[in-house]
């Protein structure tokens, strides 16, 4: 991860961040954490281009594990693995692993579940 000068999550972002821990999370999640996405503010990106996002955070980000993850599909159609890391209350980082090529786009929100989503139209 690069560090990158810190900049307000996108609306965007924090949709995805909120359907993630709606739909996916691997243990309860107080309202005050999701209320707190559109408050997030984003330290580090990828160097590789991809939507994965460090976050300001405490307590120390090393302590982070994974709270939420499985799936989506982004606009083009590519499968990805999507997770949260942190605590229930503070979020630390997104990722967005590609299962295939990495086109760089966040997934849509009507795909973000915990099966890889079927993509026959």
């Amino acid at each position: 991860m690069r560090r990158t000068i810190p900049r307000p999550i996108s609306e965007q972002e924090a949709a995805v961040v909120r359907a993630i821990l709606a739909r996916v999370s691997f243990k309860p999640i107080p309202p005050s954490t999701v209320e707190a996405t559109s408050s997030l503010i984003v330290v580090g990106t990828c160097e590789c281009g991809c939507s994965c996002l460090d976050f300001k955070s405490e307590p120390n980000p090393l302590l982070a594990q994974p709270i939420a993850g499985g799936y989506g599909v982004t606009p083009s159609g590519l499968t990805v693995e999507v997770l949260l890391f942190g605590t229930p209350e503070v979020l630390t980082a997104f990722r967005v692993l590609p299962l295939g090529h990495d086109d760089g786009a966040l997934p849509r929100l009507d795909s973000i579940g915990m099966m890889i989503p079927d993509q026959r139209v």
